[in-house]
């Protein structure tokens, strides 16, 4: 089957159309959002859908009672009734712990059109919204959720120190895999690197926990590679005096370890040892 980009965009809104004109006329379903890069309005082509559902309270215990452990398995019957009233439905994840309120999350693909649709199911009287979504339908007025609550200062200064060494230590193993010519071992560290960095950035200027956005950057040489990993020491480096105002702890000095590191780089590729 010939599937380009466009086509799975016009099967994936297809199918939203057909689940919001169901879920809204089903009395068992209260209201709907979107969250995911479709709520946020800044999805494309390839986005999923990531869709929150409000069960009637009457309709809670029957549709919201999640495997008390993450599995891979075949969720309820009657949850199951539902996701496949849109097509042949491959249930690849069922997990409580992605609805904290309580509630069923369910990680659905659709076997004919390959569109994964992230379920959650929550019962009305836990229900809250976040303020950034994109509501469905809602018949009966759900609440918005409390604003995100911002760490105290110490709580900051002890995630952020965290954080720092975390950077540093990873970064530092990372390069080793650079210089093994390993790039997606490299990657994977650069991913966390990364991570860390924004969550650093984040403590200091005082802002609430959002989900962070992922590397983006891809470095396929040598040189590319060590330009991506000075870049990240630089902004690092740039923040750590924040960390220290907060009364936080950093390393004296950390760069002096990348740069030994890096030394090893002038050797040619391939001659390094595991």
């Amino acid at each position: 089957m010939v599937y380009t980009r466009a086509q799975y965009a016009a099967n994936r809104d297809a199918l939203l159309q057909r689940i919001i004109a169901f879920l809204s006329s089903d009395e068992r379903f209260v209201a709907a959002w979107l969250e995911g890069s479709l709520g946020r309005e800044d999805g494309d082509e390839l986005s999923d859908i990531d869709i929150r559902v409000v069960v009637a309270q009457e309709y809670a215990e029957q549709l919201c009672s999640c495997a008390p452990q993450a599995a891979t398995r075949v969720t309820s019957s009657q949850r199951l009734a539902l996701y496949e009233r849109f097509g042949s439905a491959i249930v690849l994840r069922e997990d409580s712990s992605f609805v904290p309120g309580g509630g069923c999350f369910n990680h659905v693909v659709y076997r004919d059109t390959a569109i994964t649709v992230d379920w959650v199911l929550m019962e009305q009287a836990k229900a809250v919204r976040p303020e950034q979504c994109r509501m469905l339908f809602d018949q009966v007025g759900i609440p918005l959720a409390p604003p995100p609550v911002i760490e105290s200062p110490e709580e900051r200064a002890e995630k952020a120190s965290a954080n720092v060494g975390f950077f540093w230590l990873m970064l530092a193993i990372g390069i080793k895999y650079m210089l093994r010519g390993e790039i997606v071992a490299l990657y994977g560290f650069l991913g966390a690197v990364y991570g860390a960095l924004q969550e650093v950035q984040r403590l200091v200027a005082g802002k609430p926990w959002q989900p962070h956005p992922s590397l983006s950057t891809l470095a396929t040489t040598r040189a590319e590679q060590i330009v991506l990993i000075r870049r990240l020491c630089a902004e690092m480096l740039e923040v750590m005096p924040g960390v220290e105002q907060l009364g936080g702890y950093i390393p004296p000095d950390p760069m002096h370890i990348i740069d030994v590191w890096l030394s090893l780089a002038v050797e040619p590729e391939g001659e390094t040892q595991a």
